[in-house]
């Protein structure tokens, strides 16, 4: 059967519409005499039977549908854009004049045949925008919704759900069937109406099929319902889209996710949390997609973007924007679609051959771990207690952070920022461990920024770096414990090579001059409180135990974490 569906399909822009309403349209098709006994009911204790086709019978869409198939196929015949629905039939023509000929035709026709029209629900003269089966069709926004009436309806029997805590599953089942029966003029409605039909499921199952039996309504099905009272009147559907601003290759292993955009070349991916390394690929694939674009597409505004994936339930998910099947994909499709309501971006998933796929795929499956070391979370808890908080971890991804807002090296889902090097470092109080290759690199931005935050370092005395980070310290640098465990990959499963052979110290740090001078004043003056000599260059303290070190001409003694 055909539907609204088929008459969206027809819309072009500014085009001209009509509408023609049939009446007792099925009291229009007699029943053959040795039939009509298959057809009686009783009333008033009198045996009735209908001598036409019955309102309320299973089939009688169907078959008056069937019956109307050759009537429809002449006016086709004849260039007419005609799509019936039972009684109902929705005209189109690209011009006034085109459609008022289309009318005609189509009313001249079915007159002829012997129907009658209802004059009253009809709308004989075109216009651009036309209500055609509960729906407001608009040819110059391109746009569907509901009518008034219908907007009504189903945020009366929406707000019936948000008195009590338990209702009738027979009552939550037509409110969902209004929703759905909506889908067509409300644009994001699928995405808050599953969590509700699968409460309705597992209620059914356990009420074993009755439904009189109440069920519960928890907190995120409220949400969901809130969402419509607050949504419903100003939604609507757009008919057509522009085409892609951007094209999204996703792809998942069951070691990471890799994510390519074909327009800039822009490339990432990473490895999975452990926790996200036991999930179906499925999953996978879907959060590949949301990783990608957190990573990738940060930025984007008002957009259309085309996910290209080699998983058909990705493509499925996203372009249904969810599914009843696999709660766990709903969960992450809802979740994408969200991200992208809040950006203005419309998604649109295809499916492409895996061999299409590759640069995501290699992102997905090649790694550099070289950066990912972890500080042991015990020892960050007392650096954190000790000299802390911080605002902003300035060298982590979303596998080793230690803070919730981070600097990654390349395109991260969560990243606040994307290289710390171009961020300016003096509006923030930092934790950095960086990569001991850029140390020098990091000393000199502290400066040019002046900058202040508390920075990991190896006690290298041999790197040109070295003395320039003592100078900039504010309080005395302390010794991390040396022991396996204190650097980690993010599976706590690999640790570092060098061991308990690595010396590691945290050092408070200032690229201003003031800070760092008045600590090295108020070091010596709490020598001479306590009765000792100002701390001065010893060769043999030097040489003692690798713990003393000058600074400007005074020697400063590492304390210990």
């Amino acid at each position: 059967m055909e539907s609204l569906a088929s008459a969206i399909k027809l819309m072009v822009n500014d085009c001209f519409m009509a509408s023609v309403d049939l009446k007792d349209a099925y009291y229009s098709v007699p029943v053959a005499l040795e039939h009509r006994k298959w057809l009686k009911f009783e009333w008033e204790n009198e045996l009735w039977q209908f001598t036409s086709l019955a309102m309320g019978l299973s089939c009688s869409p169907r078959k008056f549908t069937k019956l109307m198939k050759p009537v429809y196929s002449e006016l086709r015949k004849k260039g007419c854009f005609v799509v019936p629905y039972i009684d109902d039939t929705y005209i189109q023509g690209d011009s006034f004049q085109e459609c008022w000929d289309n009318v005609r035709a189509t009313v001249e026709l079915l007159q002829s045949l012997g129907f009658i029209l209802n004059i009253e629900k009809s709308v004989f003269e075109p216009k651009q925008k036309v209500q055609f089966l509960g729906f407001i069709l608009d040819s110059v926004d391109m746009t569907v919704k509901l009518t008034k009436e219908r907007t009504e309806i189903l945020l009366s029997e929406i707000n019936k759900l948000t008195k009590k805590v338990e209702y009738p599953i027979r009552q939550v089942s037509r409110v969902l069937g209004l929703m759905v029966a909506s889908f067509p003029g409300v644009e994001y409605g699928p995405l808050f109406y599953r969590n509700l039909e699968n409460r309705k499921i597992d209620a059914l199952k356990s009420a074993k099929g009755n439904f009189e039996n109440l069920m519960t309504l928890d907190n995120e099905i409220r949400e969901d319902l809130n969402w419509w009272i607050e949504n419903l009147e100003g939604s609507h559907k757009k008919i057509k889209w522009d085409h892609p601003s951007f094209v999204l290759q996703t792809d998942a292993s069951k070691k990471g996710w890799g994510a390519h955009v074909t327009s800039t070349g822009d490339s990432t991916g990473g490895r999975w949390l452990d926790v996200e390394a036991e999930q179906h690929i499925n999953e996978l694939e879907l959060l590949a997609v949301l990783y990608g674009l957190l990573s990738l597409c940060a930025e984007v505004k008002s957009a259309h973007i085309r996910i290209q994936s080699d998983n058909v339930t990705t493509v499925c998910y996203l372009n249904s924007m969810g599914g009843s099947k696999a709660r766990s994909c709903n969960q992450i499709a809802k979740k994408i679609w969200i991200w992208c309501m809040s950006k203005d971006i419309w998604l649109s998933a295809a499916h492409i051959p895996g061999k299409t796929n590759s640069i995501a795929d290699s992102y997905s499956r090649s790694f550099d771990d070289t950066t990912e070391w972890r500080l042991d979370q015990n020892a960050f808890y007392k650096i954190n207690a000790l000299w802390g908080p911080y605002d902003i971890d300035l060298f982590a991804s979303r596998l080793n952070n230690q803070i919730q807002r981070f600097v990654s090296w390349k395109p991260d889902p969560y990243a606040t920022f994307i290289d710390a090097f171009t961020v300016n470092w003096h509006e923030f109080y930092f934790y950095a461990f960086p990569p001991f290759s850029i140390i020098g690199q990091c000393i000199q931005k502290i400066k040019e920024d002046s900058a202040e935050g508390v920075m990991i370092v190896p006690v290298w005395p041999t790197q040109s770096w070295f003395p320039k980070i003592l100078e900039m310290v504010t309080e005395i640098p302390l010794l991390l414990p040396c022991r396996n465990n204190l650097l980690t990959m993010h599976r706590q499963t690999k640790t570092h090579p060098l061991g308990k052979k690595l010396k590691l110290m945290l050092c408070r740090v200032s690229g201003g001059s003031s800070k760092p001078s008045e600590f090295r004043r108020k070091y010596c003056e709490s020598s001479r409180n306590r009765g000792e000599d100002p701390p001065r260059p010893n060769m043999q303290s030097l040489l003692k135990d690798g713990k003393h070190f000058v600074v400007k001409g005074i020697m400063i003694r590492l304390g210990h974490l």
